[in-house]
């Protein structure tokens, strides 16, 4: 098996693609990735890193627009997946191989 696994993640108006690393665990964003206009209530109460992640994106310009202008790794699939949708939704289960394969049974 490959070690690096192109992975999707969609919601109602996103869609995202990454390559998953299985050796390590990461998560590179693929440029032109789509992340959430609107945040979702609970967002910056409950996943407060994970909120300040996305500030420093946004901040640092890797995020536009809401979109990725350019890769980016996380250090783990949850990060991307929150970064992304702005809810707790786990990053294992919710990124998946184009035949519907999630993280955890890669």
């Amino acid at each position: 098996m490959d070690e690096i696994v192109r992975v999707y993640l969609s919601s109602k108006n996103l869609k995202a693609e990454g390559l998953y690393n299985i050796k390590d665990n990461t998560l590179k964003v693929l440029k032109g990735s789509m992340v959430a206009k609107e945040e979702t209530n609970s967002f910056r109460k409950y996943y407060e890193n994970v909120a300040r992640l996305r500030d420093r994106l946004i901040e640092e310009k890797v995020i536009q627009n809401y979109e990725f202008v350019e890769d980016h790794v996380f250090e783990i699939p949850y990060h991307a997946s929150a970064v992304i949708l702005t809810n707790g939704t786990a990053g294992n289960k919710s990124w998946k191989t184009r035949d519907g394969k999630t993280i955890d049974e890669i």
